[in-house]
This record gives C-alpha cells, sequence and structure tokens, in this order.
C-alpha cells in the first residue's frame, strides 16, 4: 500500500498542532511502512506540548499510543500553515476561515498539496489512497482530479469503556458531505433477499462493553433529553444546518416545558444554559432518563438510536438512513420516530459502515476496503476484529457461509458480554476530563464532593450538640463565657 496521510496545521479551536494526537495514534501502527506523511510541522515538536492532554496516560490509552522518539516517520513534509493566514484575516476568526476551507475551494491550498502529492508520488512510487480527519473541498478537488482514493475517517460515535471503540470510513467525507445514504442503499440492495435482521438488544449487547443502565428511573423521566456540542466542531459550524445548540435547548423547553428537559453540555463545551443539566457518568446513563433525545448531530444520538430511544436531529448526520423527515416540518430535521426497518438502518450502521477504531491506520484493511469488499464480508471482518480473531482479507468464503459466520460470531459477541457482566463486581465509567481539560462533569463532581463533606460536618455539628456531654457542660460554658475578659476592640 502507498497512503499519503494529511494532517491540517490550520488552528481550527484555537490551538496549535490540533491533530497531534491523530499524529500520535497514527505512528503507533504499521502506517508508517507504507505512508508519505504531510502534515503541520507542529506534530513533531514533541518537548513543546509535554504539558498538554495528548501526553497523559489516559489519552495514551483512550487513543491507543504511547511516546516513543523512535516512531516518528522518516517520510515527511510540512504543510505552510501561513497559508491560511489570508483567510482568518479575510473571515475575521480561524473558525469561520476553517468553515470556508470545509466547504469551499482554496487554490493556495490547492496549489500546495498539488506539489506535495507530487514528491510524494516519486517517494512512494505512486499514490493508492490519502487519509484525512476532515471534509475539504481543495483536498477532495486535488484528490478527484488525480484519481486517487480520499478516506475520511474519525472516532466514531460508539468509545470505549463503554462500548467497542468505533471510527468512520467515508470516501465521500465526514461528520457532513459523507456517502453513507449511498452505502446504504448498496447495502439493501446486496442484502435484499434477507428477511431478518438482528434487534436492536442483540447489536446492542454485542457492541456494550459495560453493564447496560439505561433503563428509565423509577420516578417519571424527562420527556426530552438535548446533547449539545462543541461549538467550534465542523458538525456545527459547517453541517449543522444553521442551527446552534441553545438554539436547540430553547426550542425542547418551549416545546415540552422546562422542568421536561435535561440538558447534557459537551465536556469540552463552553456554553452555559439556564435550565436542568444532567451529571451522569456518561451518555448512556443520560440517555436513560429522557424519553427522546434531540440534537443537532451529537454522536450521543447513535447511543440513542441503539437504546431503542426516539431520536430527533437537526443537523446533517450519517444518522438519517434510520431516520425520515419530521412530517411537520421542511425537511430540514429528521426523527427515528415512525421509520421503516430500524433494525436493518442500526446493522449497517453499526456492523457495517463504523469499522473498529484499532483499524483505522491498518494498510491491510485500507487496502481491502480500497477493493470494495461486500457488506457482508465487512460486518463479518468487523466482528471478527471484535473477537480477536484473524480478518478475511484474502479469498473471502461464499455468501452462506459468510451469512452463518456473522449470525455466530453476532451471538459470541453478545454471550461473551453477558458474561464478563456477570463476573464484573461493577461496571467501568468514562472519566470525568477528556482531552487532558478538566470537565464540566469534573467540576460539578467536585462540588458534588465538597456538598458532601459539608453535609458530614454538619451532621457532627448537629449530633454534638444533641449529646449528654454537650447538655452536661453547657453551665460551665455559661460561666466561662461570663468571666472572660473583654478586650476592647
Amino acid at each position: 500500500m502507498k497512503i499519503v496521510p494529511i494532517l491540517f496545521p490550520h488552528p481550527c479551536r484555537g490551538e496549535t498542532a490540533p491533530y497531534l494526537c491523530t499524529f500520535l495514534r497514527s505512528i503507533n501502527t504499521a502506517l508508517p511502512r507504507s505512508a508519505y506523511y504531510i502534515v503541520d510541522p507542529a506534530c513533531l515538536d514533541w518537548n513543546r506540548f509535554r504539558q498538554r492532554w495528548e501526553f497523559e496516560p489516559w489519552n495514551q490509552w483512550f487513543h491507543e499510543y504511547r511516546i516513543d522518539e523512535s516512531l516518528k516517520p522518516d517520510r515527511i513534509e510540512f504543510l505552510d500553515e501561513s497559508l491560511f493566514e489570508p483567510l482568518v484575516r479575510k473571515y475575521v476568526t480561524p473558525i469561520r476561515a476553517w468553515r470556508f476551507l470545509i466547504l469551499n475551494r482554496y487554490q493556495p491550498l490547492e496549489d500546495s498539496l498539488e506539489a506535495a502529492l507530487d514528491r510524494a508520488a516519486a517517494e512512494l512510487n505512486g499514490i493508492d489512497c490519502v487519509l484525512t480527519w476532515l471534509n475539504v473541498a481543495s483536498l477532495q478537488h486535488v484528490c478527484a482530479r488525480r484519481g486517487i482514493a480520499l478516506v475520511h475517517n474519525e472516532h466514531g460515535p460508539l468509545r470505549k469503556p463503554t462500548w467497542r471503540h468505533t471510527a468512520y470510513f467515508d470516501f465521500f467525507g465526514v461528520n457532513g458531505q459523507t456517502d453513507a445514504a449511498g452505502d446504504f442503499a448498496t447495502f439493501c440492495k446486496q442484502l435484499a433477499h434477507r428477511d431478518h435482521w438482528p434487534s436492536l438488544k442483540h447489536i446492542r449487547d454485542a457492541l456494550l462493553t459495560t453493564e447496560e443502565r439505561s433503563e428509565a428511573p423509577v420516578a417519571a423521566p424527562y420527556r426530552c433529553g438535548v446533547a449539545t456540542q462543541l461549538e467550534e466542531d465542523s458538525n456545527l459550524i459547517a453541517f449543522g444546518n444553521g442551527f446552534s445548540s441553545l438554539e436547540v435547548v430553547r426550542h425542547c423547553q418551549r416545546t415540552f416545558g422546562w422542568d421536561n428537559v435535561l440538558v447534557r453540555l459537551h465536556p469540552l463545551g463552553m456554553a452555559v444554559v439556564r435550565g436542568h443539566l444532567d451529571t451522569s457518568p456518561n451518555a448512556l446513563a443520560f440517555i436513560g432518563h429522557c424519553d427522546e433525545i434531540h440534537t443537532v448531530n451529537s454522536s450521543v444520538a447513535a447511543e440513542a438510536l441503539l437504546l431503542g430511544k426516539t431520536v430527533v436531529a437537526y443537523g446533517d448526520t450519517p444518522l438519517r438512513v434510520a431516520m425520515r423527515p419530521q412530517p411537520d416540518g421542511d425537511g430540514t430535521v429528521w426523527t427515528t420516530a415512525g421509520a421503516a426497518f430500524p433494525e436493518r438502518a442500526a446493522t449497517f450502521l453499526f456492523l457495517s459502515y463504523l469499522m473498529p477504531y484499532d483499524l483505522v491506520f491498518d494498510p491491510a484493511y485500507i487496502g481491502w476496503r480500497l477493493r470494495g469488499p461486500s457488506h457482508l464480508e465487512r460486518m463479518v471482518v468487523h466482528l471478527r476484529h471484535y473477537c480477536g480473531l484473524p480478518p478475511h482479507y484474502e479469498e473471502a468464503p461464499r455468501s452462506e457461509y459468510l451469512a452463518a459466520e456473522f449470525e455466530e460470531l453476532l451471538n459470541r459477541l453478545a454471550e461473551a458480554r453477558r458474561t464478563r457482566v456477570a463476573a464484573s463486581a461493577a461496571p467501568e465509567v468514562e472519566p470525568l476530563s477528556f482531552e487532558g481539560i478538566p470537565s464540566f462533569y469534573r467540576q460539578i463532581d467536585e462540588r458534588h464532593a465538597l456538598l458532601r463533606e459539608c453535609d458530614a460536618l454538619r451532621h457532627e455539628r448537629d449530633a454534638m450538640l444533641a449529646s449528654k456531654s454537650w447538655k452536661i457542660t453547657a453551665p460551665l460554658r455559661w460561666l466561662d463565657a461570663r468571666l472572660r475578659p473583654r478586650w476592647p476592640s
């Protein structure tokens, strides 16, 4: 395989080296042996970022990499960050400039990419595909003109420790402008003969890695839960259909009533909203407190869909293959309520469209996907990976054998989870910090700890005041107070 990963230096979220974590993850795989990197130069300036979240142990575990200078790739060149300065000056902020880059071509960037890909092709003796982690119109145009496959990756909506860690793999886009609808049409055509689909619970049992705690509480649940998002994410700035998280919160509070809406803030978000704020340890628990979930296009919607909850999405999202336009709208807002064949759509989304995160930078997997395997082959390879079995990258078995293996692997994963949960004393919970930054939920947790400490001290005080010894010694304290000299102020 001859692969060119491209990681842009544009400071889209107000930080240098925005894709340093992705770079670190990639060089911990077999990718560098097949790759020519075109990246942000800051990705190699590790000493500059030793105190950042990418170097913290938890993030190294979550993103599956280790810090090792010997892993730095030899075939690498750098994109000039000054390319983007005219755009920032024109559009005032990096976020607005980033939105332009996502949706529109930019000739200076295209010229730079053309020259870099020429050098990559000479070094690798050709290029099989380019890897990117965001939509960039200029990159899409350059790859299309040169006839090079462009693979868009991103963290999937199901993530450890609650779920099996997933990722996106799409030749058209990520977050928005994806090929999910076209891919789903192919899925339906290839499996048109199938009349039985795994239930949502069966898929959920195969992909959950902890005990399911999504049932509604004994008290009446909230009628609506709103999952807000990172304000600077492309999900919102380019693919939100003009909606903001705050707008959705206010809309739901007006529609369902203030006390019937529970809001889950993004751990790294900066928005402050009024209303009932969720403090659950993970999204699974939050979803369990709500009848339905509303969001622009948060990944929480995918978890809610898999849990059988009604989901309403206001922005562009691959989940639309499992939804339908809201009846009283203009086709902008989509809902799972009344959507046809949810099990079929969920099978496609979670077992074929999403891939195991471990395989994101695996050249063998990437090469296999470039050959266009069937959806049944894709699902079996993904399930085999989750089971710890070797993949079928060479000649695949006949379709009837693949179908039987698909069922067997799905059952094996579901049974493995039930056995593991039964043996564990308590499920894992997501940490209350993400990417090295104390989240809203960490602050809430710390506040609750202080309140518990205050309550304990108050109970201790009340117990002391109610004790017999305190009452017996009351006259002595009165006398001491009367006889104590009073100093002038």
